[in-house]
């Protein structure tokens, strides 16, 4: 977790058997966007330095530290404001992409080892919402309309459409419908993709829509693939909790959409 002491946040790690607080990293900047590798050894996370103002922030550097506090050090620094990651191709490896929320001025996305520091770009195009599908090892992204210019090399090669992005930097557009990866499921071992206004669906390797239900909200899937649970979205407002069988069916509203509702992972 993080959390503020002093002038600047720093992460910390709580065990729920013994209760123990330790303090992973001592710096004058602050952290954000923490992610754990899958086997649980590394965190990876944003390191900014805030300026005066409290949501001034500056270009993150990219940090890894060892779940024990050691070995923490930098792995690169970001070219745009924003960082996420998009998904781990195994317990060492990440994919991340960096861009500016003013537009597609860079949107690349990369390849990065924490323990070699080695990050190779794998496309300078203007990926948007990518998601890792790690069965068939392929980002998928939609565009959303066309770009051209010098990082393209002045074609114009970013047509509106879904694509995929292999782990070797092959570039695919698969279908020209306006299809945007919502999320991977590792329970359904697929990825959900956003249709249009409260539709979703999945969709085969060839861009064609197999499945379409309807949903107000990104699910979030219980382990056991039974339940499926999103806070409902009106009126570009969130609120309320819907837990449904799969595919939206059945629905149970626990909370109307007058009440808040934030979804963070399912226990059981």
């Amino acid at each position: 977790m993080g959390a503020q002491e002093g002038t600047s946040s720093d992460i910390y790690t709580y065990s729920v058997k013994t209760a123990k607080v330790t303090r992973l990293t001592t710096r004058p900047t602050d952290v954000a966007h923490l992610k754990w590798s899958p086997d649980g050894k590394y965190i990876i996370y944003q390191d900014v330095l805030r300026s005066k103002t409290v949501d001034d922030w500056g270009i993150p550097e990219l940090w890894a530290v060892r779940s024990d506090g050691t070995a923490a050090r930098i792995l690169y620094k970001a070219k745009l404001p924003v960082e996420d990651i998009v998904g781990w191709v195994d317990a060492r490896t990440y994919l991340s992409i960096n861009y500016d929320l003013g537009g597609c001025n860079y949107n690349a996305v990369f390849s990065v080892n924490i323990e070699t520091g080695l990050k190779r770009q794998l496309t300078a195009g203007c990926a948007v919402l990518p998601i890792y599908d790690p069965k068939v090892r392929l980002v998928y992204f939609s565009v959303e309309q066309s770009y051209y210019g010098p990082n393209y090399g002045n074609k114009n090669i970013w047509e509106p459409g879904l694509y995929t992005l292999g782990l070797s930097g092959a570039v695919r557009r698969i279908t020209n419908d306006s299809l945007s990866p919502a999320l991977y499921s590792p329970q359904l071992a697929q990825i959900i993709f956003f249709i249009e206004h409260n539709q979703y669906g999945l969709v085969s390797s060839a861009g064609k829509i197999t499945t379409r239900f309807s949903l107000d909200g990104i699910p979030l899937i219980s382990p056991n693939a039974k339940y499926w649970a999103w806070s409902a979205y009106s009126d570009g407002v969130s609120g309320g909790l819907v837990i449904t069988e799969p595919q939206g069916t059945n629905p149970l509203e626990i909370l109307g959409k007058q009440e808040y509702a934030s979804l963070l992972v399912w226990v059981s």
